[in-house]
């Protein structure tokens, strides 16, 4: 019976492609579309069908980002109609799809977003939607490797990216994702830290020795961190008695350093 229900709704929502409202054409407003949706199951399953079918318009960030609002009252109104006694889960499908659609447009940068936009692209992601985005991410930066200098003002860019990294990784905490998401956030996070103290590992007060230091998040990268340290030590006689002191500083938060800060411990 709930088979042969759930296959007439999506017959219906397949033969009624006309627009939920039949003034002009214009696209309904988010309070219109709630509206409509709290009518009936079958309205809001037209509801669902209308944005999904919208998706594919969707040329920017903000125009995605007045779906994603739409959601969480979506999904409430589903729970008053009890929508979830017809099978599947569509409010849930949609938010993944439009993440899916968001996180892979290029329009968000780790760097330079606040967290509460990142966290409203990936409130409904699945995991391995976050996943690919957090390795574009990672592309992004490859080419830095290969420069002798990280300019200060990029470097406040990945202290941005750093903050980012942790809400998402809470974000997966959050949601019960895979451990496998969790350790991605995690070793992108002492890469990052790596890449930066390598590059300007002199340059560095006290304090942001400590910043970076910490965001060390996994044993591989806690041991990283301590190859560059050995490098720089054997330098010593031939570089400047200025390098010691700042050496012998990282030196001493390293009994402090904690891998497990994410709350997921790592043994790479």
């Amino acid at each position: 019976m709930r088979l042969f229900l759930c296959s007439l709704l999506a017959f219906v929502c397949l033969m009624l492609p006309q627009a939920l409202y039949a003034d002009g054409g214009e696209v309904p407003t988010p309070a219109q579309f709630i509206k409509k949706a709290k009518e009936s199951r079958i309205a809001f399953l037209e509801v669902v069908s209308e944005i999904r079918e919208r998706m594919g318009e969707l040329r920017t960030r903000q125009e995605t980002e007045t779906y994603m609002g739409m959601l969480g009252d979506l999904l409430e109104v589903s729970r008053t109609l009890h929508v979830e006694k017809l099978g599947g889960d569509p409010v849930g499908e949609l938010g993944r799809d439009l993440s899916r659609h968001s996180l892979s447009r290029g329009w968000l940068f780790m760097e330079k977003e606040d967290t509460s936009t990142l966290l409203l692209h990936h409130e409904w992601a699945d995991p391995s939607d976050a996943f690919d985005y957090l390795i574009s991410f990672r592309n992004s930066y490859e080419p830095l490797r290969t420069r002798r200098e990280i300019l200060p003002d990029e470097t406040a860019d990945f202290q941005r990216s750093l903050s980012n990294i942790h809400a998402l990784f809470q974000w997966a905490q959050r949601k019960k994702h895979p451990a496998w998401l969790l350790s991605a956030y995690c070793q992108l996070s002492a890469d990052l830290s790596n890449l930066i103290l390598q590059q300007r590992l002199y340059l560095f007060s006290q304090e942001e020795r400590v910043l970076w230091t910490n965001n060390l998040s996994t044993q591989g990268g806690v041991s990283d961190f301590l190859f560059l340290l050995e490098n720089e030590v054997r330098k010593i006689e031939r570089e400047t008695k200025e390098r010691v002191h700042p050496l012998i500083q990282y030196l001493l938060l390293v009994p402090n350093l904690d891998a497990g800060q994410f709350g997921f411990t790592l043994s790479t």
